[in-house]
């Protein structure tokens, strides 16, 4: 079951690689990023800082360790589907406070905004329950006696 958690955490960490190379062609900057201008985003900032179609760094190195983790065995497993599921999370509320807020796009870059938020929201959300199951699904295969 951590096989289908890595694999949402490696198609999320995808997605946000293709999602910063459209942002950083198209320029299209951080939807709370309200002094952005055309041309601020360049190289180095759409990865840290995210952009309407990347995720910020911190979520992206906690999907690392956590499938890193998560392919192990014992503790460093669960350690990691704990730190995948707080990814999806985290993941989940950003992707809601992108569809509730007001976007400054227009055009191409409204549609890729709307495209790209969908896909984080509806693969967070899968991290998020392949993680859980994978966890719960591992401590009742411990808790029952070996027959």
């Amino acid at each position: 079951m951590e096989k289908k958690a890595v694999s949402a955490a490696i198609a999320l960490l995808i997605l946000t690689v293709v999602g910063a190379v459209v942002a950083a062609t198209l320029d299209i900057p951080g939807q709370f990023d309200t002094n952005a201008q055309p041309g601020d985003l360049v190289g180095w900032e759409v990865v840290i800082t995210g952009s309407g179609t990347s995720a910020p760094l911190p979520p992206v190195i906690g999907l690392v360790l956590g499938s890193l983790l998560a392919i192990g065995a014992g503790w460093r497993r669960t350690t990691g589907l704990v730190l995948l599921s707080l990814t999806g999370v985290i993941m989940v509320i950003a992707s809601i406070g992108e569809f509730a807020a007001g976007n400054p796009f227009t055009g191409v870059r409204l549609a890729l905004f709307y495209g790209f938020s969908g896909a984080y929201a509806l693969l967070a959300a899968l991290l998020l329950t392949m993680s859980l199951a994978a966890l719960f699904q591992g401590r009742r295969n411990t808790s029952q006696p070996a027959a």
